[in-house]
């Protein structure tokens, strides 16, 4: 998953309280993911 990809997920949502606690929990997965490996 890159920047990209989060962008275009929150671009998606179109309102950004419509799916903000699946998006963060992406978020998160992403950032540990980036960070593990």
């Amino acid at each position: 998953m890159s920047i990209q990809d989060v962008r275009t997920l929150t671009q998606s949502q179109g309102d950004f309280g419509t799916g903000s606690r699946a998006w963060l929990a992406m978020a998160i997965l992403w950032c540990k993911t980036t960070l593990l490996s």
